[in-house]
């Protein structure tokens, strides 16, 4: 996952121990997403990482903008994993080899009959991936007894169906951590070993809208690895040397105008990297003197209320296409008023805002053809 600046720094210094040309430090969730395609278009997106590892899981909410990429914010479980799964196979076969009047090969966890049953039921698992129906067989598994036995895959999701929880929850952490619900989500990309499992998948895609593309595409465990592996591929082609760490400041919340109470404008949306750059133009009422600038931060409006709005709104009867997201404001940063001369129908201010890696925000409002100006600066939040 994301690692912090004394990480960085301790990777960088047993780089140089040991000789080794440190050339950049990527992120897991971010080299997941590179292998996915994520930010090798122009199109931003949004999309969540699902790492399921063998002991442990690791969700984060993954940021595409202007093709830079980075973690808006993650989540970790330990309590579902490879492992937890292999168990649950485990005590199912241990309690089938019981019924065969064999030993009881759970009361030494950690004894040699059980690490041979978990080396075979993990093959098992992986069979179930592909197949219904799969085998578990293993020579000599205790006192002397050969256990065969088999399972479907239906059966295997009933009794690891209280296993996925954990997980679940960890992706409302990370959704919540990085401030986004799930309609914003573009796809769901999955990868780690585990992530193979058949109902896992479909216990992730449900908590997403239907359009939301889940996707577990080549081998899952080598995600992680293969976008590394892109990523110097693409270092080794560039002539200019490569930065040691990819990390980008980005904006904490979406910026932009307020337009009343309950709308905002945004002009710069949360986790824009920076220092970022936008101007927008603002139509004025003919014979208007003053142009009446708010400046805002927001917060984005949930779908429920988004679908309120427009149950209200049904009886026009206008079918319109898939609304963009939705901003309210939340707090008032700067108002500013521009005294110009009689409005026009073409009169037309031009807004700028930009906000330097330092997170101040400079806004400046200015009408062309006259040349009247009026800047504000707000410095950045604590």
């Amino acid at each position: 996952m994301s690692r912090t600046s004394a990480q960085r720094a301790a990777i960088a210094q047993a780089c140089a121990e040991a000789g080794l040309p440190l050339l950049q430090l990527v992120d897991e969730p971010v080299a997941a997403a590179m292998q996915y395609g994520v930010g090798q278009t122009a199109r931003d997106e949004t999309v969540l990482v699902v790492d399921v590892g063998g002991s442990g899981a690791d969700v984060a909410v993954v940021v595409s903008t202007g093709g830079l990429v980075t973690v808006a914010g993650s989540a970790h479980t330990s309590e579902v994993s490879g492992k937890h799964l292999d168990m649950v196979l485990a005590k199912h076969f241990a309690g089938e080899f019981q019924k065969q009047g064999g030993p009881d090969v759970l009361e030494q966890t950690h004894g040699k009959p059980m690490r041979k049953l978990l080396q075979a039921v993990e093959v098992t698992k992986r069979t179930l991936s592909a197949a219904p129906t799969a085998p578990c067989a293993v020579e000599s598994l205790a006192g002397g007894m050969d256990y065969n036995g088999t399972i479907t895959r239906t059966r295997f999701d009933i009794l690891a169906n209280k296993a996925y929880a954990p997980l679940e929850a960890a992706i409302e952490q990370a959704l919540e951590a990085a401030g986004y619900s799930t309609e914003q989500i573009d796809q769901v990309l999955l990868c780690g070993g585990a992530a193979r499992v058949r109902k896992l998948q479909t216990r992730v895609a449900l908590m997403f809208p239907e359009s939301t593309q889940v996707r577990s595409e080549g081998e899952l465990d080598e995600v992680v690895a293969s976008g590394c592996a892109a990523q110097a591929s693409l270092l080794a082609q560039s002539a200019e040397p490569a930065q040691a760490a990819v990390s980008a400041q980005v904006l904490n919340a979406p910026v932009g105008l307020r337009v009343s109470s309950e709308r905002m404008e945004p002009v710069l949306l949360k986790n824009t990297p920076l220092p970022a750059k936008r101007t927008v133009k603002v139509v004025l009422p003919a014979g208007e003197t003053r142009a009446y600038i708010a400046v805002s931060e927001g917060e984005s409006v949930p779908k429920a209320e988004v679908d309120e709005d427009e149950d209200e709104d049904e009886e026009s009867g206008d079918e319109d296409d898939e609304e963009p997201p939705r901003y309210r404001p939340s707090r008032l940063l700067a108002e500013m008023i521009l005294e110009l001369d009689e409005a026009t129908d073409a009169t037309r201010v031009e807004v700028s805002f930009f906000v330097g890696t330092d997170g101040k925000l400079t806004v400046t409002a200015t009408e062309p053809v006259s040349g009247k100006t009026i800047t504000a600066e707000i410095p950045a939040s604590n």
